[in-house]
């Protein structure tokens, strides 16, 4: 029978028993760690892929408008101005107009 003193908390260690991890353990946190690391995977590619579907769909729009633009440059060309509305700027890209809140123009191409 093992001596077992009264203020010891710790029971004596049998043969058999280690101070490591058990294999089960280690198969549980691989598991984990892989689950996690598939999940963000797919996050990622779901993230990746609206980001290019946004991007094409602003393509379109901005061709689509660029495309309206014209039409609109090309219809104010045909009409003939009215007395005092010579400097009317119809037909001017949205895009090289002075932004007054900021006090420059910007000019994108």
């Amino acid at each position: 029978m093992p001596n077992i003193s009264p203020g010891s908390a710790k029971p004596p260690q049998s043969i058999g028993q280690s101070k490591g991890f058990v294999l089960l353990e280690v198969l549980v946190a691989m598991t984990l760690v892989a689950t996690s690391w598939i999940s963000l995977g797919n996050t990622y590619q779901k993230l990746v892929l609206g980001m290019g579907q946004v991007r094409e769909k602003r393509v379109q729009i901005q061709k689509e408008l660029d495309q309206h633009e014209i039409a609109q440059a090309e219809a104010s060309k045909v009409r003939l101005p009215k007395e005092g509305v010579l400097n009317e700027s119809i037909g001017m890209s949205r895009r090289i107009r002075p932004v007054p809140h900021l006090g420059r123009t910007i000019i994108k191409k």
